[in-house]
């Protein structure tokens, strides 16, 4: 197979930096605020309640419990988050940090559908008419977002967050997300309560620097490998986070956009850790996105979905009699990372090590207890096993640097989708796994999309299948429908659209607007007048708002 890679590096713009200054974690300066929004970049709903669905279902009443969210979507009984959580990067520096911010959902798609609760266009708004007609599209509605912040549980971290990822832990019921922080950098994690109603997150607040007493603490930021102070530092850059779609894998991975680190997390801490110490860990940070006359960086990195039937030749075989995680056919998962500066992907492969491929002299052991004869660190680690190109429209002769962006599979695990941001296109590559029992990686077609693409979700309900590509430049979402490969839609959102997130049991999607500070609500449902469009706004977009 041909390299990827071009001969001699091009040159590039200078890059921004941004998020190596003013990055300290006890800035002076104004707290952030927890009730309103400001440069989100990343949103999640309640890990309980969305990583899976439930029975099969005909009616909502099919679905009991209909009190505690509980519907019936697409043949399946699901159950809504009655929170979202959003991530605020405070980009421009306004505030001493940025913060994890928690929003009633309930009550904002309940104003929604209450037409008293929506003002003209222009019109002011309070918490008793907290909504409004978007003045230059009044088919949609704009809410003020503090009538529905929930402010018990204030969380604030470092500037530059850049993603948010929720966990559930079906062997604990533990809830968590994972928030990158470029100022730092870091990865915070936060804990939530176990009633999602509640609102409760905790990460150590009021134990960190600073006067801020609502800043997380150290014990909640991932900084060093093995949380020792004297191991290697997250590399620069933290971007796009992903965890492990497996529930009973629990592992997340972290691309970083200038360091060709990537960056494995445990997210019940290191093996053999002792009990009560099953927090998230950084395992493993490995050299991936790295290739002659290539700027080094990754953008986003996916876990091809793994069938136990017909798992791809790189899984561990079974011998007759044997058991235990070495010996299942999906124990090794394949990832697939895509070069923020090249048309290439990087696939690599997560491998540990089991008691029974040690030797007779060895034995894994706690990080504390390495001076143990024989002791090994037997946590999981990255590999890379090959890199190729992932297909795509070619640049002109003079053209930009080519790049990649956010990289998803669907469900089965036989396509990947990959967003090339120049020339902007979404691809489409077939991982089915061949007669040799290999994952093919053969490119199979492009659709071109809006300019300077970057971030994709696939919206999969069990009936339709669709590719959403958020267009930061010009506002908009392309809708690509994945079994005719072609853009069915092209949805006005709000300024800056970058993160998607979403909530299959409302059949809709949400979308992160960075610069007027807002998150867009697109309908997704089936047979209804609104599909496709934008159909409510959480925050008022500026200058519009009073």
């Amino acid at each position: 197979m041909s390299s990827p890679f071009p001969r001699s590096a091009r040159s590039l713009a200078v890059l921004s930096l941004a998020g190596a200054v003013a990055c300290s974690i006890d800035s002076p300066g104004d707290d952030p605020p927890d009730d309103a929004l400001f440069f989100p970049m990343g949103m999640a709903l309640d890990p309980a309640r969305v990583l899976a669905g439930g029975d099969t279902c005909a009616v909502d009443e099919d679905c009991g419990a209909l009190e505690d969210g509980w519907g019936c979507r697409v043949g399946t009984c699901r159950q809504r988050s009655p929170l979202l959580y959003v991530a605020a990067a405070n980009s421009d520096l306004r505030f001493n940090g940025g913060a994890l911010q928690v929003f009633n959902l309930d009550g904002f798609f309940a104003a929604l559908a209450d037409t008293a609760n929506i003002a003209a266009p222009g019109m002011s708004v309070d918490d008793d008419v907290p909504c409004r007609a978007v003045a230059t599209r009044p088919q949609v509605s704009e809410c003020l977002e503090s009538t529905f912040a929930q402010t018990s549980y204030p969380a604030h971290v470092g500037n530059f967050a850049t993603d948010l990822e929720p966990w559930f832990d079906p062997e604990t019921g533990r809830k968590l997300l994972l928030m990158p922080v470029r100022g730092d950098p870091s990865v915070v994690w936060f804990e939530l309560g176990k009633r999602a109603d509640a609102g409760f997150v905790y990460c150590g607040q009021g134990t960190g620097f600073g006067e801020d007493a609502a800043r997380c603490g150290d014990a909640f930021r991932l900084r060093n490998l093995r949380d020792d102070p004297s191991l290697e530092r997250l590399s620069i850059e933290p971007y796009e986070l992903t965890i492990s779609p497996d529930p009973t894998r629990p592992l997340a991975y972290l691309a970083h956009t200038l360091s060709s680190s990537v960056t494995l997390i445990g997210l019940r801490g290191l093996r053999n850790a002792p009990v009560g110490e099953q927090n998230p860990v950084i395992v493993d940070r490995s050299t991936i996105f790295a290739a002659p006359g290539v700027i080094a960086g990754g953008y986003a990195i996916a876990e091809r979905p793994c069938d136990e039937e017909a798992a791809p030749a790189l899984s561990v075989e079974c011998e007759d009699g044997d058991s235990g995680l070495a010996c299942t056919s999906c124990a090794r998962p394949l990832l697939y990372g895509s070069f923020r500066f090249a048309r290439a992907l990087s696939e690599m492969v997560v491998f540990d090590l089991e008691e029974d491929e040690l030797a007779a002299d060895q034995s894994c052991v706690a990080p504390d207890e390495l001076g143990t004869s024989g002791g090994l660190v037997c946590d999981p680690q990255l590999s890379l096993v090959n890199q190729f190109s992932p297909g795509g429209l070619a640049g002109s002769s003079g053209g930009a640097v080519p790049r990649l962006g956010s990289v998803k599979f669907t469900g089965d695990g036989e396509t990947m989708y990959v967003v090339q941001s120049s020339p902007a296109a979404l691809l489409r590559v077939n991982t089915s796994i061949g007669p040799d029992g290999d994952v093919r990686r053969e490119p199979t077609g492009s659709v071109e999309v809006c300019a300077r693409p970057a971030e994709l979700t696939l919206y999969e309900d069990g009936v339709n299948s669709y590719a959403l590509v958020s267009c930061y430049a010009v506002g908009q979402v392309y809708i690509v429908d994945l079994n005719g490969f072609q853009v069915v839609s092209v949805t006005q959102v709000g300024t800056g659209p970058h993160r998607m997130t979403v909530d299959l049991a409302r059949e809709a999607v949400f979308v992160g607007n960075t610069l007027d500070a807002t998150i867009s609500v697109i309908d997704m449902g089936d047979g209804r007048a609104t599909r496709f469009s934008e159909i409510g706004r959480l925050g008022l977009q500026e200058p519009y708002s009073g």
